[in-house]
């Protein structure tokens, strides 16, 4: 299975591999389809297609790893690591900063369709964080983590699951599913998503074949020359990168601020340059109303327009004509008209006179009329329906005769091409630079002038939150100035200005795209670049280099040491490095020497302690038969000891119990009246035999506990009666001693116990009669059960416990632990005389309870009384 599994990981690797290296091909040879690997897929970023590669050669050289064990595959690990690593770093920092740092085009550009764009661009958040948990996976590997395995399932998951959820999303037509965080990251693409899902599942598998770092002997063995590689590496890299980085922002910095101040330049020459064409307008317009050849002859027009054979109507034309056609002409007008009062053309000096005589003059918005009567007018631009539409301006003033009386109006259709002229002219702009005008229409901005890459687009309008409304224009309009690296209307990014212009209430753009703008510092980053490449190449092959000469000594070290270990003290190691290494192995032969010398001086005692050893052996194996006779004698007679005991215990009941017998019937005066003195001597014979017959059952009963010949017959019986039966044995004798005697219940502990019947009331008669002896007259006796949970090793049993409670005269603590032993009375020079006692009742008692698989306690203070427990299984 682990065989097949590094199969498919490899293959995954492959596949990985495969899809970015196509991308990055499509991208330095431009093939489209190569870039988005599917006809129907946006590009993959170029430093994507970058990172899915490295991420594919992770993840074969893990296998490589762990299946070969490839040394060279734990060399160039961390460097794959630590190059995604970078990489995605700087996405991170370009993304949370605002601003571009230049990893964004520092591999590829694209320059088509005769403009430049920010093609590689930036990776959307997920896709930069799959990518630094993939790099982790990588630098844990170097680190020989004793957890990898369960790393690389668990990245492997998150990883995968981030691209299947993405690509659900496109299947289901859900956005936010593969957008994850709108307005602050861009989505993830589709083949982005595929490739996540693809490369999670093969860490998946890398982890599944990854168990043997859990093992001591890899956890230990990390090679120092990837060490010294990866610190070879970063202590030469990191300073270099960061001196590059800082050194291209810089200069990126200082370009931006000379390019804009010299856009802005253009853009107040330009925006003055509109101006002055505008007031141009208005002083033509302005002479216009004084010429005195208007004055004279429009009166005599609008006298005889309906007669334009009238000779007095031909004399004024031909005065207007001299005059008018040739100032057209020179000033680059579109025409040049008389107005009566009402608007209509009454005049004109190059339109068509049959077709706009007596017609309205073109005015897009209805002002230049009744304006044009109170003052001068300037309209906006507009399309001139009557110039093939040529974007063009009306400017209207009122006309008045020789006596001061108002006759009609001056109109000059101004040719806008000479205004577009100064905005086209792209000098200190290069050759992706442009100006245009717009005016905010409504809701909308109006494009006034052609724009380079739209010139379709002039005098359309378009709302403000259209694409093709960029964002320079659109502030522009609004009446914002200002600067910066800005999108415009074709989706470029650029380095724009924009002005408002007061005067006519326009907005204006100067801009250029940023690949232009920064052409210097992008040189500049490509032979930083090449720099870079090489830099690397030789840092990686001195550091292999340098890394290979410690370790390979070292290594053979180490491998000279394992010889050595396994007693080879003849070994030596040979290693010519001049320097602390050499001197190591020199240390190391010369405790191989020291170490085979004593050696031989150790198997030689070793032969001396193996021959004393043989007879030690010898001693102890007669010693050790003495000691199994000695315990078989022991044993034999400690069985003689019992039999012995149970014998005489029988031999002497028989004669006990007549003497005991007799001396009853002494008592009961079957054989006459007895004296006192006789009493007390009868009586005294009783008591003795009495106490001689409970030591000799306690005897004969000890002694088949200890042959194992006590026999149990087991039935079902309440507690409840054994307790009440056992107390009522001893109530005379209680009450005869002022002693209160009772039984408490708990209502659950009122239950059938399966047990020897007789033996439990030997066991409660033994207890009780000990506590009513050493009860004082006036005292208490209590006999309380309840059920308990008792700990049986991992299991709690649940038990009836027995507690025999008096108000005695107690026991002391040091007595306690001999208090259950055979023939064991307490303070012998006291209480024997008062406390009659065999010494064998709490002994046998105790094996009673232990034989029925309980256990028996005492709780006691000195003085104060005693509490005796015992436990029975339920």
């Amino acid at each position: 299975m682990s065989f097949n599994r590094s199969n498919l990981t490899i293959l995954i690797s492959l596949l990985v591999i495969a899809a970015g290296t196509a991308v990055m091909i499509g991208w330095v040879i431009d093939i489209p389809l190569l870039k988005s690997i599917s006809p129907a897929w946006v590009s993959m970023k170029f430093t994507t297609a970058l990172s899915f590669f490295l991420s594919g050669a992770l993840l074969f050289l893990l296998v490589k790893i762990r299946r070969d064990e490839s040394e060279i595959a734990r060399m160039i690990l961390p460097a794959v690591a630590f190059m995604i690593l970078l990489v995605m770093t700087a996405h991170l920092a370009s993304l949370f900063l605002g601003a571009p740092l230049g990893v964004e085009t520092m591999f590829i550009e694209e320059k088509g369709k005769a403009w430049y764009t920010v093609t590689p661009g930036q990776p959307c958040l997920l896709t930069i964080v799959n990518f630094i948990l993939v790099a982790l996976t990588g630098i844990g590997a170097i680190l020989n983590l004793s957890r990898l395995s369960g790393y690389l399932r668990w990245i492997g998951g998150v990883v995968s699951a981030v691209g299947a959820t993405a690509l659900l999303g496109y299947v289901t037509g859900l956005p936010w599913l593969y957008f994850f965080i709108p307005g602050f990251s861009s989505a993830m693409a589709i083949h982005t998503a595929v490739l996540f899902a693809v490369l999670g599942a093969g860490l998946v598998f890398a982890g599944k074949i990854y168990p043997f770092l859990r093992t001591e002997r890899h956890k230990r063995h990390v090679p120092i020359g990837a060490k010294l590689f990866v610190l070879f590496v970063l202590l030469s890299v990191i300073p270099m990168l960061f001196i590059t980085v800082l050194n291209f922002t810089n200069a990126r910095k200082n370009l931006v601020e000379v390019r804009l101040e010299a856009m802005d330049s253009i853009a107040r020459l330009k925006g003055t340059a509109v101006e002055n064409y505008f007031q141009n307008i208005r002083r033509e317009i302005r002479a216009a109303q004084d010429f005195y050849n208007i004055r004279l002859n429009l009166p005599v027009i609008l006298r005889h327009v309906h007669n334009r054979t009238h000779p007095d109507y031909l004399a004024a034309k031909k005065d207007l004509d001299s005059q008018f056609k040739t100032m057209v002409e020179q000033k680059d007008l579109l025409d040049f008209h008389l107005l009566d009062p009402q608007g209509r053309i009454v005049y004109t000096s190059h339109g068509d006179e049959a077709r706009q005589l007596l017609k309205p003059v073109p005015d897009p918005t209805g002002k230049a009329v009744t304006a044009g009567r109170k003052g001068i007018h300037i309209t906006e631009m507009f399309p001139n329906p009557l110039h093939d539409n040529r974007p063009g301006i009306l400017a209207t003033g009122p006309i008045r005769d020789i006596s001061g009386r108002f006759v009609g109006l001056v109109a000059i259709e101004v040719n806008a091409q000479p205004l577009f002229d100064p905005l086209a002219d792209r000098a200190g702009l290069g050759a992706t630079g442009e100006t245009f005008i717009a005016r905010k229409e409504g809701a909308g901005v109006l494009f006034l002038s052609p724009i380079r890459y739209r010139p379709l687009e002039v005098f359309r309008l378009h709302s403000e939150a259209d694409p093709l409304v960029g964002a320079p224009i659109r502030l522009a309009v609004q009446g914002k100035e200002g600067s910066g690296v800005s999108i415009d209307y074709a989706g470029h990014e650029v380095l724009a200005v924009w002005r408002y212009l007061p005067y006519l209430d326009w907005g204006m753009v100067v801009k250029m795209q940023i690949q232009e703008a920064f052409a210097p510092v992008i040189r500049l980053r490509l032979i930083t670049n090449v720099i870079i490449a090489v830099a690397l190449l030789l840092i990686a092959v001195m550091a292999l280099a340098w890394s290979r000469s410690i370790s390979r000594p070292l290594r053979a070290l180490m491998a000279g040491a394992s010889v050595i270990s396994q007693g080879s003290f003849g070994h030596r190691i040979e290693v010519h490095t001049r320097d602390e290494i050499e001197q190591l192995a020199e240390s190391y032969n010369d405790m191989a020497e020291k170490l085979g010398h004593s050696y031989e001086e150790i198997a030689a005692h070793n032969r001396g302690l193996e021959n004393r050893v043989n007879e030690r052996t010898e001693e102890l194996n007669k010693t050790n038969l003495d000691l199994q006779l000695a315990v078989q004698a022991a044993e034999d007679a400690n069985r003689a000891k019992s039999d012995f005991l149970g014998n005489m215990s029988h031999e002497l009941r028989t004669p006990l119990n007549a003497i005991i017998g007799f001396s009853e019937v002494l008592e009961d005066g079957l054989y006459g009246d007895l004296n006192d003195r006789q009493k007390i001597y009868v009586d005294n014979i009783s008591n003795s035999g009495r106490h001689l017959l409970s030591l000799i059952n306690d005897i004969l009963d000890l002694s088949k506990v200890e042959a194992g010949k006590m026999e149990f017959d087991v039935s079902r019986f309440p507690i409840r009666a054994v307790l009440d039966s056992s107390v009522v044995m001893l109530k005379e004798k209680a009450l005869k001693h002022g002693i209160a005697l009772s039984v408490e219940i708990e209502p659950d502990a009122d239950i059938h116990v399966e047990a020897d019947e007789r033996k439990i009331k030997q066991i409660l008669f033994n207890l009780l009669s000990n506590a009513v002896k050493f009860t004082p007259d006036g005292g208490r006796v209590t006999v309380r059960a309840r059920l308990a949970a008792v700990e049986n090793g991992s299991e709690e049993q649940r038990m009836l416990e027995v507690c025999i409670e008096d108000t005695g005269i107690g026991i002391k603590e040091e007595d306690l632990p001999k208090l259950f032993g055979e023939f064991t009375q307490l303070h012998q020079s006291v209480l024997t005389k008062e406390y009659e006692g065999t010494g064998l009742g709490l002994a046998l008692t105790k094996r009673l309870v232990e034989l029925h698989h309980g256990r028996i306690w005492v709780e006691s203070e000195y003085g104060k009384g005693s509490r005796f427990y015992f436990t029975l299984p339920v």
